[in-house]
């Protein structure tokens, strides 16, 4: 299969050198697909067609998405019932998680706030045991609550990196409003830093919790808190779901988050997700990509997507600007995965996802002071 393909390759690189000496078109090459229809405003119109799985990623990445293609989870109106066919979704992976990863856990409230602590059974590794790891969980900021969606996205971590981690178990919407997440996160946080110091901290979540854990940057600051070691915004960015190139694509190949973006870019968040009702995408507080010197001061941060995730732009882009800035970041892009790829312990990308997750905060974790807290946010 690979000859084929190198076969293919080479056709299209034959195709593209007779194309620059202006010896053939698109119509004299078998296999070449034909340039789409543009509007003048950049607008193509895509043909039907047959997309592969990738040839990078593993089988049983492969299986995993046939498998969630072909039994989709049922959507309702009613918040409770959509709250526990979620959480029926998901048990597998939990119990599979656990399995896998032995470890021990308490429940407690910190400040009044419910957290989870896990300590992985094999112990804290000696350069850890003044080191802390905030999980805060996805589910759109109106579903994930309740502690299994924690643990999914806290055992493997948990255990890879031998670190304690503190799932925060977070008010959601439509009960709450923003900014009821960055509250809770803050009180916890702002605890913590009475055991631990500052850059021995850090935070991470992936989808809704990868974007509250960036919301925290900014939220500290206004805050006057000393900023976190490291952040890990995992499947989302520092921007909104529905900008760049991939919010338009992934969602009608499949993806996990069906988002649709607007043709224009909205002001405010939309009618779907009630936690931000009428919230400005231009306050930072929600969206730090709004802010260029709110980026500036952000600690080393990690992105981890997938070339089949809708964030997968956003991520990009955000990376980008941060590194245009002199911040610290690094993206790791899994081809052929989908939004929050790495619950599934069992995938052979979702354990490299965790070795170099776990490789990203050894490394970055107290290496150096923070911006001072006394910066605003613009």
């Amino acid at each position: 299969m690979h000859s084929w393909n190198r076969t293919r390759g080479f056709a299209a690189i034959a195709a593209l050198a007779a194309f620059a000496i202006g010896t053939a078109s698109a119509a004299d090459v078998p296999n070449i697909a034909q340039p789409p229809p543009v509007k003048d405003d950049g607008t193509v119109t895509v043909p039907s067609f047959d997309l592969p799985f990738s040839s990078f990623a593993s089988r049983e990445a492969r299986d995993s998405m046939i498998h969630r293609l072909r039994n989709p989870l049922q959507v309702s109106r009613d918040m409770t019932k959509m709250r526990q066919m979620s959480d029926e979704k998901l048990r597998p992976l939990f119990e599979k998680s656990r399995a896998m990863y032995p470890y021990t856990s308490t429940r407690s409230k910190i400040d009044g706030v419910p957290v989870e602590t896990f300590v992985p059974n094999s112990g804290i590794a000696p350069a850890n045991k003044d080191r802390v790891l905030i999980q805060v969980h996805g589910g759109g900021f109106t579903g994930g609550g309740g502690g299994q969606t924690g643990a999914i996205e806290s055992v493997p971590l948990s255990s890879v990196a031998r670190i304690k981690i503190i799932a925060i178990d977070y008010r959601l919407g439509p009960e709450n409003h923003f900014p009821a997440a960055s509250e809770d996160v803050t009180a916890v946080y702002r605890e913590l830093l009475k055991t631990y110091k500052p850059q021995n901290i850090g935070i991470y979540g992936c989808s809704a919790g990868g974007m509250l854990s960036a919301e925290m940057i900014p939220w500290f600051l206004k805050e006057k808190l000393p900023l976190p070691g490291a952040l890990g915004v995992f499947c989302a960015s520092l921007h909104t779901f529905e900008e760049g190139d991939s919010a338009h694509l992934q969602p009608r190949l499949g993806s996990t988050v069906p988002i649709i973006p607007p043709d224009v870019p909205e002001e405010t968040f939309g009618a779907s997700n009630p936690y931000f009702a009428g919230v400005s995408t231009k306050d930072p507080l929600a969206v730090p990509g709004a802010s260029r010197e709110v980026m500036k001061s952000f600690p080393a941060t990690l992105f981890l997507t997938g070339t089949r995730a809708p964030e997968m732009s956003g991520a990009a882009q955000s990376h980008l600007e941060l590194k245009e800035l002199g911040v610290k970041s690094e993206l790791l892009l899994f081809d052929g995965m989908d939004h929050g790829f790495y619950s599934d312990p069992t995938l052979p990308e979702s354990q490299q996802a965790y070795k170099l997750i776990a490789e990203f905060f050894a490394e970055n974790l107290g290496v150096r002071g923070k911006p001072p807290a006394s910066q605003k946010t613009n």
